[in-house]
Formats: structure tokens, sequence, C-alpha cells
């Protein structure tokens, strides 16, 4: 059983406090920054063993640091971080320190960063790594190339004993064109010897003249003091895949982060990963006479853990808890009292509407076949027709799970209909079908060779256009397919990064005009373009000359009549704007129902009549002119149903309070299950659908339900016991989540990556910034509360718990097979979690663990101690069940 690491250094961007142990463990020095970015000040302290040899506080955080075995410190820091944020201008200094053992600086060499020329790049100058060949009193400081396509890193070299830079050197420059080497990812000093092995990226185009195809694979380099090449051997597709097999992702990516040199300690001693065969090969380097002879003795088996080992940082490792091989004890269920059945209308992936007004879509099941259902605008069902099952989900061995989805279902002309089905992940393909609802029939669209499909728009004659997008491992390509009536690829434009206007550049969404020209709408460039159906270049519109107004986030465009159409600008004001053939904006509108409430507008499609229908996944909308909901098919958000559990509490007495994330409304229930009340979000405070809605329950019974209304505010929504509104509490910050603290009048707020504990009256008494184990808070997963006040945050994997006044209590780290949307529920001795069809309990010391058997189809879920912490509660997404698991006996 594997857990998550302690230890996310270099998966994560802050700089936490680390030890640096030298290579023989006699030394050991703890750096503790100031600031989680790396800037400023920090904390130094060097021991040897348990002695303390000397602290100091200096101005600058080292981002990377050797020790020798003398007790020197060599490494290098950004004074304003590795991002050069919030630093205006100027981006700061990188900084090259050298420490004498006593602690006295021996060097502190400074170079102003300026801005990167390329997009998402940090300022430069930036450090890709360290080397300290102590025998030689060198320390190689690994400079990234400014120029990203270049790659020719620079090594400054140091004098470790002086301080001194003794030359600049650029490896890259000494190697031959020949060789096909691209990046240097690793290298190490050869024991015994003035060389350096270098780990180099090989790339290789079979026959440029020709054709684009190209082999990866690794080439091993010996080097002398100034870089210069003595020896080489290549492995010219050792990252290519194998016997038909991929090259793994994992491994790939170990590579690249760690290299394929591993640690001899041999006198002219290289060993090297082949990972293609996962073998490790030795090679022995011997001078005779002026020159140098390096020899292949032989390989051997190697495993994973073998090649990669754990970084050495002195982090005691925690034992292993004990798991109990008897799952826990399922008791009987909780039946919540809900009125109703299922609607007809629900589980809306994608929708469309046909010249009849028809409405058809396909409808999920988690048991049976999902459907192609087909009702019309009064509701009645006219047509059900069973999908085919979709391929088996287990892609291989051991790996990851194959994720479909329902991606496109549109009208194409007459009775036929066309549906999609696309799946996640790198390289896919779609699969589709016609559906004819005449006959019934589902016919598969052989020549449709689409990426994941993005959307399908319909030409008046049943050709078609899709967008789509292929997901590669580290980029993503967005392409334009035109296709006759009988589904057969006619033309394609594939994204091109160049900034011409006739170019596609960065496609969201497509619409075919009555006229059928398509409209293509980038939301990185905020244009419009046209094409004729041939897939030409007609003409562009940028959005913001047109409107006058920067816009929020374009997501999709929409043609009507006339030439006319209409764009959906997200979490603009208004989000639509409905635009005239020449680009002029002819007017604008919020959907909302009659009583004020916003639409959750996931999808919107214009019917032939020309009529605006949009869905929430749970109901479907028909607009008035004015932008007003007047028809509902499906459950009416106005009537506050239960149609998802998003967010939950257990109070007093154990009663149930259930947030629908859909209206942000909550229904409360006795611990037995009957109902008791509805307490509907007031339409000021409502937003749109609340995705993982934050509830808490305080000392008197009151409910609070999290209401963030914008980026620096957020509104607690307060409802009495008795279900009446009561005033809201109003924060000016940006609140993940909040709980209140049992026995106090406290409450605990997960921001972004802090944890703040405020008083009744909003004054805050502590913010903590770190986990238990003195790492800094990332990114806050969930927060959860035992009876006894103390709290716990889920960060990577990590459950930190603290005690009621946030003091630090200890870490429990999770199995790495609960994953995904993780829930976690904490008591006095006991944490859970659930994630990704899986359920544990864990002893707070980390000693014992437990499983809980889940349904199949169970994925995510809430979980509660409840019952004084003796049992646990499981609230899932949907239905009306509530599964109870026993704790204590």
């Amino acid at each position: 059983m594997q857990f998550h690491s302690l230890d996310r250094s270099g998966d994560t961007p802050s700089v936490d406090p680390t030890w640096y142990l030298s290579h023989s463990d006699e030394f050991k020095l703890h750096v503790d920054p100031s600031d989680r970015d790396g800037k400023g000040a920090a904390e130094y302290r060097m021991q040897r063993g348990e002695e303390l040899l000397w602290s100091v506080r200096l101005p600058m955080t080292l981002a990377e640091a050797v020790v020798t075995d003398r007790g020197e410190t060599i490494g290098y820091y950004y004074s304003t971080g590795f991002e050069g944020l919030d630093a205006g201008v100027s981006k700061g200094v990188f900084g090259v320190m050298i420490l004498a053992a006593d602690g006295t600086l021996r060097t502190n060499e400074s170079t102003p960063r300026s801005s990167s020329r390329y997009l998402h790049e940090a300022p430069n100058p930036k450090c890709s790594g360290l080397i300290a060949d102590e025998e030689h009193d060198r320390a190689i400081f690994r400079i990234v190339d400014p120029d990203v396509n270049r790659r020719q890193e620079a090594w400054w070299v140091y004098q470790i004993s002086t301080g001194e830079k003794r030359k600049t050197l650029f490896p890259l420059e000494k190697m031959p064109a020949s060789e096909h080497v691209r990046t240097l990812i690793a290298a190490r000093p050869i024991k015994g010897t003035p060389l350096l092995a270098l780990h180099w990226w090989r790339h290789e185009y079979l026959n440029p003249q020709v054709s684009t195809d190209s082999i990866a694979g690794a080439a091993l380099t010996v080097v002398d003091d100034d870089a210069n090449p003595l020896w080489q051997v290549a492995f010219p597709d050792d990252y290519e895949g194998k016997d038909g097999k991929d090259f793994s992702d994992v491994l790939r990516n170990r590579i690249l982060q760690h290299g394929a040199l591993l640690e001899s300690n041999e006198p002219g001693g290289i060993e090297f990963l082949v990972a293609s065969e996962m073998q490790a090969v030795r090679f022995q380097v011997r001078q005779e006479a002026d020159a140098w002879d390096v020899t292949r003795l032989g390989s051997r088996d190697i495993s994973m853990a073998e090649a990669f080992p754990p970084k050495r940082n002195g982090i005691q490792a925690m034992p292993l808890p004990v798991e109990i091989p008897e799952p826990l004890e399922r008791l009987a269920p909780i039946d919540l009292e809900l009125a109703g059945s299922a609607p007809v209308v629900r589980k809306v992936f994608d929708f469309t509407i046909d010249d009849q007004n028809r409405i058809a879509w396909i409808r999920a099941s988690d048991r049976e076949a999902d459907e192609f259902v087909l009702i019309n605008e009064q509701g009645d069902v006219l047509v059900e027709i069973p999908m085919p099952v979709g391929p088996d989900p287990v892609a291989s061995d051991n790996g990851p799970e194959r994720q479909f989805t329902w991606s496109a279902c549109v009208w194409n002309r007459k009775n036929r209909f066309i549906v999609t089905r696309s799946e996640y992940g790198t390289e896919t393909q779609s699969q589709a079908w016609w559906v004819d609802v005449d006959t019934r029939s589902v016919t598969p669209i052989d020549k449709l060779a689409a990426p994941y499909v993005e959307q399908i728009a319909c030409f008046s004659d049943g050709g078609f256009v899709v967008l789509g997008t292929i997901h590669y491992q580290h980029t993503i390509t967005d392409s334009i397919v035109g296709y006759d009536p009988q589904g057969s690829p006619t033309w394609q434009i594939v994204a091109d990064r160049n900034r011409d206007k006739s170019d596609v550049f960065s496609p969201v969404s497509i619409a075919v005009t009555p006229d059928d020209q398509i409209i293509l709408l980038d939301n990185i460039r905020e244009t419009l373009q046209w094409f004729d159906r041939r897939g030409q270049f007609i003409r562009s519109i940028n959005l913001e000359e047109a409107w006058g107004r920067q816009p929020s986030y374009p997501t999709g465009v929409f043609a009507i009549a006339d030439g006319n159409y209409f764009v959906h600008d997200f979490r603009g004001r208004p989000p639509y704007v409905f635009m005239g053939q020449s680009g002029k904006v002819i007017g604008e509108f919020s959907p909302k129902f009659d009583t004020g409430r916003a639409v959750n507008d996931n999808r919107v499609v214009v019917a032939p009549d020309q009529r605006v229908w949009m869905t929430d996944f749970a109901a479907i909308y028909r607009l008035g002119t004015t932008g007003i909901v007047d028809l509902v098919l499906g459950t009416d958000p106005r009537n506050d149903p239960m149609t998802e559990m998003s967010g939950s509490a257990v109070g007093h007495g154990g009663w149930i309070y259930l947030v629908d994330g859909r209206t942000a409304s909550t229904h409360v229930f006795e611990s037995s299950g009957r109902y008791v009340q509805t307490r509907s979000m007031p339409a000021e405070y409502y937003h749109g659908q609340i995705h993982f809605p934050s509830i808490s329950i305080d000392g008197q019974g009151d409910s609070a339900l999290l209401a963030r209304k914008d980026r620096n505010s957020s509104v607690l929504v307060r409802f009495s016991h008795e279900g009446q509104l009561i005033e809201p509490l109003r924060f000016p910050l940006e609140i993940e989540q909040f709980q209140y603290l049992p026995g106090t009048d406290h409450l605990v707020l997960a921001l972004y990556n802090e944890v703040k504990i405020i008083d009744g009256t909003g004054r805050v008494l502590r913010t903590i910034r770190r986990r238990s184990d003195d790492r800094w808070l990332e990114r806050i997963d969930d927060l959860a509360v035992a009876t006894d006040g103390s709290f716990a945050v889920l960060v990577n994997g990590i459950v930190s718990i603290y005690d009621v006044n946030g003091d630090s209590l200890g870490v429990v780290p999770l199995p790495t097979t609960v994953d995904g949307y993780v829930n976690i529920a904490l008591s006095p001795t006991h944490v859970a979690a659930i994630g990704n069809g899986k359920l544990v309990v864990l002893d707070r010391q980390f000693r014992t663990m437990r499983w809980g058997i889940l349904e199949d189809e169970m994925q995510y879920g809430l979980i509660h101690f409840v019952a004084k912490d003796s049992e646990l509660l499981l609230i899932p997404q949907f239905g009306r069940a509530l599964t109870r698991y026993r704790i204590t006996r």
C-alpha cells in the first residue's frame, strides 16, 4: 500500500522548509523560508548530527543547496521568488551563495533578472540544477538558456574553497551537430577523475527531406574540465515504445526530472539507465597515457524504485499503519423522505431541437444503457432508443481507467440526428452514430475519425462541421473538419499559432448560419471568424472593438436569422451579446426566471424557429424574447427540488442538512430521514450552480451556507434553527470553505492556501499558512471539524490536524488510491476519506487503517462522523439512501 508522500519538493511551486544533507550524512543544514515563494529572508541552522554548529538569519532564501562533507554550503536564490512576481519592472536578482563551514560568507554574487521574451516563462537568469564536485573543488550552476528554442544551457563554474567564479562553459556548443543531441538532462562528476558524465535527450529525424518521422532517445557523453567531449555512446530510440507498447509517461517524466545517470561510488565508474529495457549499464573510465578510455562492463536489471530513489532530505519516514482486514460494518441505511419520482428530463449532456420543435438528448443511466430521448414541447416522450454500450473502461494492467462522455447530440436533417461519444485522455478517438427516430436505428458513422468532439454544427443539406481537440502529452491541437451528408470528411483546418487573421488560433465554439457560413469564436484573440462551407476564410471581427469594452471570457457563438448571431461571454455583464451581420451590437440579455433567479446556462441551443433554449443538465429551459424563462421541462428550480446532494452538514440531534448545488437550497431532515423543511437561497445571493457548497451548523443550531459573491468578498447566508433567514455574515475575503468550531463562537475559514480562525466579531485570532509538518499549505482541498473543536485540512493527499486554537497536532497521509475529488471527515480519534470509489478510515495516530465497501457506482460522496462519533454517514451525490458504517462498538 502506498501513501501520499510528506515530501512534495519539486511537485509544488512553494519553497518549503528543507533539510540538506552532506553525502556522508555528517552535516545537515535546515533552511526555513519566511515566504512560500522563496522571497526574502530565511533562517539557517547547520548541525553535525544533533550538535548545533551555527545558526543565522540571512536576507535571502536558497532555492536549492548542497552541503559538502566539509560542512560548506553551496546554493542559489531568487530575491523575488522564481516567478519574480510582485516585483514591478525589476524582477529582482539571481544570486549564487557559498558559505564556509562556520557559516561565514565566501561569496554572494547577484545578477539582475529580466523578463523572458517567451510566454509563461519565468525571468532570467534561472538555474536548473547544481553540481558539487568536492573532489576537484568546483561547483557548477546550470543556467537555463533564455532562448527556449535553442536550449543551450551555460555552466557557471565556481571554486568552492575561495568562492571565486572560474569560468563559463556552454556544453551544447562543444557537441558535434551530427549527434542529434537537443537538451542536457543531467550531469555527474566521475569519481576519481576530473571528468563529468552527461546525459542528453537525443532527437533524430529519420528522413528530414521527405518526412517528419523521428525517434527520441538518449546519449551518454564523457567530457573534460572544459566540457570538451571525449567519448559518447547513443541509445537512439531508448525513449520510444518497444514491442508495440507506448513508452511510459511516468518513466519519461521521471527521466526528465531526475535524469538517467545513476549514482556510482566506484572510481571511474558510470552507471546509466537504459530505460526501454530497465537495465543499468556499467562503464569504466581509465586514463591511458594522455588519453581516456571508456569500456562497457555489463548491465543488470533495475527497478523504478532503485533507478529513481527518493531525495535524501532527513525526513523520518512514518511507520505504515496496520491494515485491518475486516471491512467497516455496514448498518441499516437512512432513507430520506423525498417526494416524487425521477422526471423524464434529467442528466442532460448535450441536447438539440429539430424543425418540429422536438427536443433530443442522451440521458445517462447508472445501471442500464444510456438512452437517446426525444420529447415534444409538452414533455411527452416520443422516442427512447438505447445507445451502444461504451468500451471496457480498463485500459491496461495497473493503468488508469478510460473515461468517456457523450460529447455531442445534434439534429442533422429530417428525422436524423448525430450523436458522438468521446474519450478523455491523450490522442483519443471519438465514436459517432446516425440516430434515425423513424426507424429507431443507431448506425455508426464509420468515416468520422474525429478526436475529442467539442461541438458539431450542421449545414442545410445534412453536411456538418466538427470542432475537435487532440490532447497530446504536452500540447493540445484544435481542428475543424467538414463532412458531406454521408459522413465523409471533405476538408480540414488545423489550428495554427500564427497571428494572421485568417488562421485558426484558439477555437472554442462554432456555428453555422442559415446560408451555410461557419462562424468560429477564438477566445484568446477574442475574435469571430467567418469561413465558407469549404473552409475558406471570409472575414473576421474583433469583439473588443465591436463591443467597445473588454470581453470577460467568450465561450460560445450562436447563429440566428438574417445573418445575426450572439456571443456568450462567460461572467460578462451581461453574459449574452446580440450582434448584427456587420458586427454592430444590437442587444444584450441575462437569462433568468421571473423571480429574478439566474439560469444555469451549461448548454445553449438555438432552435430552427429562432427560440433560445438552455439546460443546467437537470432540466431544459426555453427563453422568451426578453431572456426570461417561459417554459421548463424537468424539475423547476424555482420549487427548490432536491436534484443533487452537493454539500452537507450534521447538526444538533443528528439533523442532516443537504445542499442542492443546482439551486443552493438547503433541505433539512431528522436523523431518521424524515423531511423537516427547505431553506431557499435568496435571489440576491444566488449566482449560479454551487459545485462544492460549504455549510456548517453553529452551537445554537443556526445554519450558514457560503455564497461567494465576487473575488474579494464572501457572504455566509444564515438561517435560524427554525428556518428563518437571519442577518448574514460578510467577509472581505475569498473563502473556499468554512466551519464553526464546536464549543466556541469561532469560525475556521479555509482560503486558497491559508486558514484563518476568527471570533464572533470577525476578528482574526490566528492565520495558519503551514501544514502540521511545517510545510506550506498549498491549495486546500477540504476542511473538516471534529466534535472536540479540533479541525483538519486536506492538501495534496495529506491531512493536517490542528487543535481548537490552531496548534499543530500531526499529519495523516492518505492512501494514493483515495484520489480525485476527496472529501474528509474528522472525529477526536479518526480520519475518514472518500475518493475515486475508495472509502478509508485511519486513526489520528496513523496506526490502523480500515476500508469501507462502497456500491459499484459510488465514486465520490460526502462523509460525517455521527452518533457521538460511533458511526460514519456517507451521503451520495444522487439518490435518497444514506449509507451508515459502524466505527466503534
